[in-house]
């Protein structure tokens, strides 16, 4: 009975545990409101991270050109994903 007990308080706090070390993935942002581009992408990325809970997306700091942005991600300079 005592062993059931532990495992039922520790649930809750092995859960938060998991959802803090999720991965983060860091998309790139558009270079305007009209940049439409990055739409499809991010949306498939949006739910696969709702699906699976495997990562967390987030978006870029900052806007950069589409070829700064691929060399960020073969440089591994915080960008994680690129489209092209």
């Amino acid at each position: 009975m005592i062993k059931k007990l532990r495992i039922l308080v520790a649930a809750p706090g092995l859960l938060c545990l998991m959802a803090w070390a999720q991965p983060i993935v860091v998309h790139p942002i558009p270079q305007s409101a009209d940049d439409r581009r990055y739409d499809y992408p991010i949306a498939l990325l949006t739910l696969c991270a709702k699906q699976t809970g495997a990562f967390r997306l987030e978006p870029s700091a900052f806007r950069a050109p589409q070829g700064r942005y691929l060399r960020m991600v073969e440089n591994q300079q915080g960008l994680d994903v690129a489209v092209a």
